[in-house]
């Protein structure tokens, strides 16, 4: 099974697509309108065959202002390289889009950054070179749900055990 596509609301269509089309080379086809609904959209594709649609509709109302919230959490978008990552939020940095965080290395190993795009849509950017792969979760003991990961490219090493209902981090060796 293939995830096809993924679709967002959006007030402001046109600039939802600029963006993505201007920061994430997205092409786009011509917008779809159901004159009866008010509905408009745009499909958006990317290199690699991923599908974003993106849709307006007058009678559309905004979420809350939080961003931890159940539904949507983030688009990301990988890069070959670290410098790409670097390059790429700088740019959205200088054409005045929030950085929410990094780039850095977070604790399960991608190289990332996370910005607020368009309509506080949360975007990641992270680096995932060809040799890369993700973490691999050994599970030591099933029962107690324990387990370490450790990164293919021995970048991080991290016990982990579950005791009275948390998890808990024994400790975090990088290599």
């Amino acid at each position: 099974m293939k995830l096809e596509h993924v679709a967002i609301y959006a007030k402001d269509l046109e600039a939802m697509r600029t963006f993505f089309m201007r920061y994430f080379n997205a092409t786009s086809n011509e917008m779809y309108h159901n004159p009866r609904t008010g509905l408009r959209t745009y499909f958006l594709s990317f290199d690699d065959g991923a599908r974003l649609e993106i849709m307006s509709r007058p009678d559309i109302v905004a979420c809350d202002d939080g961003n931890l919230r159940t539904g949507y959490a983030h688009v990301s978008f990988s890069t070959e390289r670290k410098e790409e990552v670097d390059r790429l939020t700088e740019t959205l940095r200088n054409d005045g889009y929030n950085i929410v965080s990094g780039p850095r290395t977070t604790g399960d190993g991608y190289y990332e950054s996370c910005i607020e795009g368009p309509e506080g849509c949360l975007i990641e950017i992270t680096e995932t070179a060809s040799d890369y792969k993700r973490p691999i979760k050994i599970w030591h003991n099933i029962d107690t749900k324990s387990f370490t990961t450790v990164s293919v490219k021995k970048e991080f090493h991290t016990q982990v055990e579950y005791r009275d209902g948390q998890y808990y981090t024994e400790k975090h060796v990088s290599e």
